[in-house]
């Protein structure tokens, strides 16, 4: 594991010392589990930011936000690229597969 060492504003400080109390976890075991949480949802959000510019293909956008195909079908279906999804784009993800 890596250490590292951040300053923080006064008001996320508070914040972080409400979700240790509510989480029941001490400072370190907070600042990870939001540090995790917040890495996931940047690769998700980066995944379909890649997918609705046609950088990626579906199944790889899936690979790299870390969640099986099915999932991020539904959400590419959902908040992802318009509806522009073609039939060559199918043939890719499932050579892909």
């Amino acid at each position: 594991m890596k250490v590292i060492t951040v300053r923080i504003p006064d008001e996320d400080a508070k914040s972080l010392e409400a979700i240790e109390r509510e989480e029941k976890v001490d400072r370190a075991g907070a600042v990870r589990k939001i540090l995790s949480e917040g890495i996931q949802r940047w690769k998700l959000r980066r995944a379909l930011e890649l997918l609705r510019q046609r950088r990626v293909t579906l199944r790889t956008a899936a690979r790299m936000a870390g969640i099986p195909y099915g999932e991020m079908f539904d959400l590419a279906a959902r908040e992802g690229p318009p509806s522009g999804y073609s039939l060559d784009d199918l043939r890719r993800d499932l050579q892909e597969g």
